[in-house]
């Protein structure tokens, strides 16, 4: 049924669709909450045949997603799971269907969404439980466990017996309802906002971001946002949440994040350092929730696809320049395109180029000859000597320009050493470099 679902789709669109099950007979496996250990050899009861055959079959179908040769003979079905697991890991699979396997021992942090059918208990519960619930980072606080047979009391007693009982409504996450509305929370006494009461006060508070001025209001902003990214990236596991209308539209989100990283890049770039030193008002308590902001993937394929988007509704190239640089502004990492971007909006026509291959080839061939200019002036600007482009190419490539090494002298002209004046220019050269890498950066 799954691959005949997914047939209708583009190859990269298709998820990477992974079983395992053990050699012990999984058809008489209790259903009462134990979890059998692991079987990777043969057993004297052999699982059925018609068991065997399918598991024959998914073997076959990982080998042509992954160009692998494994079986269910002997050592091949220990190395198939071993395989399995590496790739799991490194999120080359995307769901991963298990009978008696992989609940115990086995630790992927990335792993996201726990779907189970099956009535565990106690001890077995907890270890099939802890499979997901490894906290990753800031875009994944807690796994999802999903259902299809009513277990909540079976968690509150195993909770119960392996945790501590006070701690039930921390373990647990609340519900949708609580997180969109606010709750009270049990332990701290401390009344939590919803999603909704966050949205209006930033909407009241905040409607116009770009004039976000004194520092008192943008250290304010900040901490707003944060909640609103921190309660975001929460209710996106809840199906409601995507049916809803949000109170913020895409546009005004957009502008939001643009200033919520303007405002980052102004206390913590290191241009600004000293400024920030300078402020009146305390800002160590301000965290920017940077990893958050990276849940929107908004890169650059991202980009050139609103720009094809766009050149095939007619609209006016100063519509499309608006929203293009409205969009990169709210992404962290490819702020340093915005200037590239529009010029190649204001360079082309692209009323001429027929379709999305021609509009992307015709982007990284502009791309390629600013970067090969942009390049040049600087190297005509510092007076670098031979050696700059190798350097200046693998900092592209690389994604940072280095500064260890000997590399970033052996380029740098002739320079005094009073006063410091060599580390100066060494120091003035590298972040002009940096710059150039955040621009060209995967052109």
């Amino acid at each position: 049924e799954l691959q005949r679902q997914q047939a209708s789709l583009p190859e990269a669109k298709r998820l990477k669709i992974a079983t395992i099950f053990s050699f012990a007979p999984n058809e008489e496996q209790s259903a009462y909450g134990e979890i059998q250990d692991e079987e990777l050899e043969p057993q004297d009861t052999a699982m059925p045949q018609s068991s065997k055959e399918f598991l024959e079959k998914v073997i076959d179908d990982y080998n042509r997603m992954f160009k692998t040769n494994f079986s269910t003979d002997g050592k091949e079905f220990q190395n198939y799971y071993r395989d399995l697991s590496k790739r799991v890991k490194s999120k080359e699979v995307d769901l991963l269907i298990v009978v008696g396997m992989f609940l115990t021992g086995f630790d992927a942090p990335t792993m996201n969404t726990l779907f189970v059918d099956k009535n565990l208990r106690y001890h077995g519960l907890i270890q099939a439980f802890s499979r997901t619930n490894r906290i990753f980072n800031k875009v994944k606080p807690f796994g999802n466990i999903v259902c299809f047979r009513d277990l909540e009391k079976a968690t509150q007693e195993a909770i119960k017996t392996f945790g501590d009982t006070n701690k039930l409504e921390i373990i647990l996450e609340k519900s949708f309802s609580e997180y969109m509305d606010g709750f009270v929370d049990q332990v701290t006494g401390i009344e939590v906002k919803g999603y909704t009461a966050v949205c209006q006060e930033i909407l009241e508070r905040f409607p116009n971001p770009q004039e976000i001025e004194t520092e008192h209001e943008k250290k304010e902003f900040v901490k707003l946002f944060g909640e609103l990214l921190k309660l975001d990236n929460v209710l996106r596991n809840y199906d409601e949440f995507q049916e809803i209308d949000k109170p913020i539209s895409e546009g005004y989100l957009q502008d939001l994040r643009s200033a919520y990283v303007e405002i980052r890049d102004e206390f913590l770039n290191l241009k600004n350092y000293e400024k920030a030193k300078d402020l009146e008002l305390d800002l160590s308590d301000v965290e920017f929730e940077i990893e958050l902001l990276k849940t929107d993937e908004i890169n650059l394929d991202y980009i050139l696809a609103l720009i094809v988007e766009k050149s095939k509704n007619s609209e006016s190239k100063e519509a499309m320049k608006a929203e293009v640089s409205r969009v990169i502004r709210s992404s962290i990492d490819i702020r340093a395109k915005e200037e590239l971007v529009i010029g190649f909006i204001n360079d082309t026509d692209l009323a001429n180029l027929k379709d999305h291959d021609e509009i992307i080839n015709a982007f990284y061939a502009y791309g390629k000859e600013c970067k090969a200019r942009a390049i040049h002036e600087l190297a005509e600007s510092e007076k670098l000597v031979d050696g700059y482009q190798l350097f200046i190419d693998r900092a592209i490539q690389r994604g940072y320009a280095e500064n260890s090494g000997t590399d970033l002298d052996e380029i740098i002209p002739p320079t005094s050493r009073r006063k410091g004046a060599r580390e100066l220019k060494k120091h003035q050269i590298l972040v002009k470099v940096q710059h150039l890498v955040e621009i060209y950066k995967g052109i």
